[in-house]
């Protein structure tokens, strides 16, 4: 009935960001079919949510950040930082690498989303 039942839970999620390395390329689809499936989930469950027919409105607000997939941003990043692969921030190679990672996670939260703001992202990334 909740969204634990539906999908994997956000600091989970931010394990897909790995699945950029991967070299196989049905692999890597496969990889992004099912972040894409608890990305949809998860925004369907958000709507949900803020229409009000689950809960009252002031309480899904609150719980939003632990519910949107644009979180999983927030979880990914220091997977990537402390991922082996990455050991010298100046090797031009292992930086397009970590991009690519990161773009492989980004693409589908881009992609048809009613609640991606790249001001969530300047705000809370770029900006500190």
């Amino acid at each position: 009935r909740g969204l634990p039942n539906k999908c994997l839970p956000l600091d989970f999620m931010g394990m897909y960001v790995l699945c950029g390395m991967e070299s196989e390329k049905r692999l890597k689809l496969l990889h992004k079919q099912y972040m894409i499936a608890d990305v949809t989930k998860r925004r369907e469950y958000a709507k949900g949510l803020t229409m009000g027919s689950i809960c009252s409105v002031e309480k899904a607000m609150d719980q939003l950040p632990h519910i949107l997939p644009d979180y999983m941003i927030t979880f990914s990043i220091p997977i990537l930082a402390h991922c082996p692969n990455f050991t010298n921030y100046k090797d031009h190679n292992q930086l397009s690498l970590m991009r690519s990672c990161l773009w492989h996670i980004m693409e589908p939260l881009l992609s048809k989303n009613d609640f991606f703001s790249i001001w969530f992202l300047l705000k809370n990334y770029l900006i500190k």
